[in-house]
């Protein structure tokens, strides 16, 4: 099962999933899906890159678990209307 966190980036917040542990030995890989599409996706084949390598997988904006934008107090996520940019 992969690790699941948020990343926010100023008024974004992505949804990742984490598959195998950081470390310096390890490299990472980042695997990102095609529109309208979502990291949980990636599941098989990052499952199988895992053991040998660190995998993130990240939904895209307004994609998966992944907010389209969060704005001054408000948040907004996929099936709820588009916020002005």
């Amino acid at each position: 099962m992969p690790e699941l966190t948020d990343i926010v980036l100023g008024d974004l917040r992505l949804s990742l999933r984490v598959w195998g542990a950081a470390d310096a030995v390890r490299p990472p890989v980042v695997l990102l899906p095609a529109t309208g599409r979502t990291a949980r996706d990636w599941g098989v084949i990052a499952a199988g890159l895992a053991a040998e390598q660190t995998v993130y997988a990240v939904d895209l904006r307004g994609h998966g678990d992944s907010a389209i934008r969060i704005h001054a107090g408000a948040t907004s996520s996929p099936g709820s209307p588009h916020l002005p940019c």
